[in-house]
């Protein structure tokens, strides 16, 4: 929800909404501190939170300029302390108060509107911790000698720099901290990070891999976007971009200015966007879903709780997933059949258990509205029966029903923990006499358009190519 009381908590706000949605993001949320018998107003807990799942991203910005006084060591002391310091400072209370205290944060000052998610319910929470510090990139510019501006980034101790020019100390960051990692995003930086990490698990997969690589390596970095140029370009055989060394023997890496540079203006980048447009298809119908969640909320009082797990499931998808499952409902919605109806299911390697079920309706049928709408829920469950039954690995099903004419959507999340015969002969039943003998399409497909283009679509095929392989050798 859009919110912020300065200029740069507004636009922090309304990044953070655009690339997490408004049904996890909240702007400016309050402790009842300060409240004595309903009088006196909350404390801000911090800036901007956002929880998803067990993902807890704390924000904090405390923003200012940097006053130029003829001494450049002077300046970025007096700016990192009423900046960075004075956030991290936050964002360490507010990770405090919520470990201590879950259930005393809430929306208003007044604390008489409970934050929508109770975050005692949450197993094994993951703290993010990220420091928002605008205002010093002209000067970075100007001391440089150019480039963007952003700030660098190393893990090298204050003491191994003692001896360093204040340029070299200044302009640096070390988000190391034995209280907790802290990212810092200043006026480059943070558009980038969330324009190009614009979901919640991208976003989040950036933040965790980015605190390993600095825990179990040395590292300088130039700027926040040239590491993660390499990011982006970067994946090994375990899904990890960075390298990890043995605690016990650290790597060092040094990373040049201009990676990003580079990577952001090839044919590669390029392609990928320009490939990514249709994920967004995605991203609008979690937020219609969540609109209609977040009024329920509204209107009865009550936390999210069940309303949102299948949201989260939705949101869960990385932009490269929500590119594919974007591109076959759109091949699906161009379908016509004679009934009317069609289904069609998709899974991700990496969701195990989680399928996504659609019920692709060419629109109202010549029959009584609540009718068509109760066949058609009827046909959702039966559909994630049947996929449950051909794939018997599958823990959750999550169902939408989508219409040509982008109206009438509906969402069901079906979980089979007690599966027995009767589902079996059910679903063996409707297999035969429906015709809806459904199984989840699994495609591979790079985030680069191209980069894997004889690469073989299916496992199958991939299994026939590495027996011709061997046999050649």
């Amino acid at each position: 929800m859009i919110g912020g009381s300065t200029p740069s908590e507004q636009y922090l706000s309304k990044l953070c909404e655009k690339s997490f949605l408004s049904l996890w993001s909240y702007s400016n949320p309050y402790t009842d501190r300060g409240i004595k018998n309903g009088v006196g107003e909350g404390k801000e807990l911090c800036d901007l939170l956002v929880v998803f799942g067990n993902n807890v991203i704390i924000f904090s910005d405390k923003s200012c300029s940097m006053k130029n006084t003829g001494s450049l060591s002077v300046d970025w002391n007096r700016w990192y302390r009423r900046s960075i310091h004075k956030s991290v400072d936050q964002i360490y209370g507010a990770e405090r108060w919520m470990i201590e205290f879950p259930d005393r944060i809430f929306l208003d000052k007044k604390a008489s509107v409970p934050f929508p998610f109770d975050l005692r319910s949450i197993n094994n929470i993951r703290f993010h911790r990220v420091a928002v510090a605008l205002g010093a990139a002209d000067r970075a510019r100007s001391e440089l000698g150019g480039g963007s501006g952003s700030l660098r980034l190393t893990n090298i101790s204050d003491s191994d720099m003692a001896n360093d020019a204040d340029f070299v100390k200044a302009f640096a960051f070390n988000g190391s901290n034995p209280k907790g990692f802290v990212h810092v995003f200043d006026d480059i930086t943070l558009d980038i990070l969330l324009s190009e990490l614009n979901t919640i698990s991208d976003f989040c997969s950036y933040l965790s891999e980015k605190e390993d690589f600095f825990a179990s390596n040395f590292v300088a970095a130039a700027k926040e976007e040239d590491l993660l140029a390499i990011y982006l370009m970067s994946k090994n055989s375990l899904r990890q971009h960075y390298s990890r060394a043995d605690n016990e023997l650290k790597e060092a890496h040094i990373i040049f200015d201009g990676l990003w540079n580079r990577f952001s203006s090839s044919q590669k980048y390029t392609g990928k966007k320009s490939a990514n447009l249709i994920s967004y298809r995605w991203d609008s119908l979690i937020e219609t879903f969540s609109k209609v969640v977040i009024d329920h909320a509204k209107r009865t009082g009550a936390r999210y709780g069940e309303y949102e797990e299948g949201l989260r499931l939705m949101a869960s998808l990385s932009r490269l997933e929500r590119r594919m499952v974007s591109g076959y409902i759109e091949a699906k919605l161009s379908v016509r059949t004679p009934s009317g109806f069609h289904p069609g299911a998709y899974g991700f390697p990496d969701n195990a258990g989680l399928v996504f079920v659609f019920a692709f309706c060419e629109g109202p049928q010549p029959i009584d509205p609540q009718t068509y709408i109760k066949a058609r829920r009827v046909l959702l469950a039966k559909y994630a029966a049947v996929v449950r039954y051909r794939q018997p690995s599958t823990k959750k099903v999550l169902g939408l029903i989508l219409q040509s004419t982008g109206r009438g959507a509906e969402l069901g999340l079906y979980t089979f923990e007690n599966w027995n015969e009767s589902n079996e002969k059910q679903a063996r039943k409707d297999i035969r006499e429906l015709g809806i003998d459904l199984w989840s399409r699994n495609v591979f497909e790079s985030d680069y358009p191209g980069e894997y283009a004889n690469v073989p679509k299916t496992k199958a095929a991939q299994r026939r190519l590495k027996k011709r392989n061997r046999r050649k050798k």
